[in-house]
């Protein structure tokens, strides 16, 4: 079954290789040699047989398939859940199956500020949302099933391919969270909370709040754990963000600084050349140029 979106009005006949759909069905879950499978389990429990093994996943979670198989529904009790189905590709041209998984690939991804996919490549357990990223991924698969079906502009596929990194960047984190698990604490829920609402006004009080723990502590925390103070962890994160959308997408600077949570796109070019001295736009064109001169040279290496 081939998951892709065929341009109508803008860029005819055009194929993209996504697509998202809410309760996939077992057809649909035949991906075995085509692409990747990210599915947001909203609401009950399914047990899934994939990679020799039998594993439940509980709400809320996400679940990561790579192409190497046709993931089993074995069962589930009230299900719901959207699928986001993807080849690599669709994020970079250079982002083939067999370069994700070649030797030294994680180095070139580090260098480039390529998406390591290792939940997929990796067969990773469910992952667990917190209800903040359960409301923000739900939001995001229902924005990206809306621009693939409505394709409104020239920016159709730029703007799908911002819904599907945004997620994977919340996977990647999400994924490193339990890799090195720290137990729930209140910094934990501060991270997880600014990551899930980073496009929102957030105020210390309601972070506090959420946390439960006054202003002071909470600060002291964060500062203690990850160098930053809640509102430069925030910023920190929002640029995390803004950058992998210059790099990897052609969406405007003004749409791009109002989805990361900035008030204006004046505010956020200042930020931005202030913290990575460029401007949005050179950052984008030098990344651009950066990634396919190094690539080039790597296809050289390698004869």
């Amino acid at each position: 079954m081939e998951h892709s979106t065929i341009g109508k009005e803008y860029g005819p006949g055009r194929i993209v290789r996504v697509e998202c759909c809410e309760d996939p069905t077992p057809e649909q879950l035949r991906i075995r040699d085509e692409c990747f499978l990210l599915l947001l389990i909203t609401h009950g429990t399914a047990v899934f047989s994939a990679y020799g093994r039998e594993f439940t996943a509980v709400a809320p979670c996400l679940v990561c398939f790579d192409e190497s198989e046709d993931p089993q529904l074995v069962r589930s009790r009230d299900l719901r859940c959207w699928g986001v189905f993807f080849h690599p590709t669709f994020l970079n041209v250079n982002l083939t199956f067999s370069r994700l998984r070649a030797e030294g690939f994680d180095e070139t991804a580090m260098q480039h500020d390529f998406f390591l996919l290792h939940p997929f490549v990796h067969h990773a357990d469910p992952i667990p949302l917190t209800d903040g990223y359960r409301l923000s991924l739900q939001n995001s698969c229902r924005e990206l099933r809306r621009e693939l079906a409505q394709q409104p502009d020239w920016y159709w596929s730029c703007r799908s391919r911002s819904y599907v990194m945004e997620m994977l960047i919340a996977l990647e984190r999400l994924y490193a969270y339990e890799q090195n698990p720290r137990g729930r604490d209140a910094v934990q829920d501060a991270l997880l909370y600014l990551e899930s609402h980073y496009g929102e006004e957030i105020s210390l009080d309601s972070l506090s709040a959420f946390c439960r723990v006054n202003r002071t502590t909470l600060s002291r925390c964060m500062r203690e754990a990850t160098g930053l103070t809640p509102r430069e962890y925030l910023l920190q994160y929002r640029m995390t963000v803004a950058k992998k959308h210059l790099a990897f997408t052609e969406m405007p600077i003004k749409e791009i600084a109002q989805r990361c949570g900035f008030k204006t796109v004046q505010h956020f070019g200042r930020l931005f050349r202030q913290r990575e001295g460029f401007t949005p736009a050179a950052y984008r064109t030098r990344a651009v140029q950066r990634r396919r001169a190094e690539l080039q040279k790597e296809e050289v290496r390698k004869g």
